[in-house]
């Protein structure tokens, strides 16, 4: 009787572990990924270089109610900029039935190196944080590559011409 019982409570035990994990809130799964070349996200990471550019980012929510979801890229310790300037922030406020948003963001050039987060809002409250590392080598200007302009003088008018 004792090993039926055992069995029996090991059975129910290992069916609540196989359960899948629900998703607390309205976020499902968010991640960072490099652009696929044809204008979408393609391959998650967490690790971008300079020149990867835009870094899409893919929310998928719980439910399929309209929702307003805004994504703010910040930089967290990158050389050269404040500890928590916003780079680009965008949202979109999704329709009956949409349940994936997809944003894409970066500078206007390159990425500065360092460590930035992607903060991601439903409704105006901030539901996940996604942090990722751009790494490679900082664009360096040698001095020799700036000089003075030299000062030239005024075009000449020419008076217009009489009809």
């Amino acid at each position: 009787m004792s090993k039926l019982l055992f069995l029996l409570m090991l059975l129910v035990c290992s069916a609540a572990f196989a359960q899948p994990e629900q998703s607390e809130g309205p976020v499902a799964e968010a991640f960072l990924a490099f652009s696929n070349g044809e204008g979408g996200p393609g391959e998650e990471s967490a690790e971008f270089k300079t020149t990867d550019n835009p870094i899409y980012c893919v929310v998928n929510l719980t439910g399929t109610d309209p929702q307003t979801v805004r994504m703010k890229l910040v930089a967290v310790r990158v050389a050269g900029l404040r500890e928590g300037s916003q780079i680009v922030s965008t949202s979109y406020t999704t329709k009956q039935g949409e349940n994936i948003v997809q944003f894409s963001g970066g500078p206007a050039k390159v990425w500065f190196v360092g460590k930035y987060r992607a903060e991601i809002f439903i409704n105006d409250k901030l539901e996940k944080t996604l942090e990722f590392d751009v790494k490679g080598t900082a664009a360096v200007v040698p001095s020799t590559s700036f000089t003075e302009n030299q000062r030239q003088p005024p075009a000449r008018r020419r008076p217009p011409r009489k009809n």
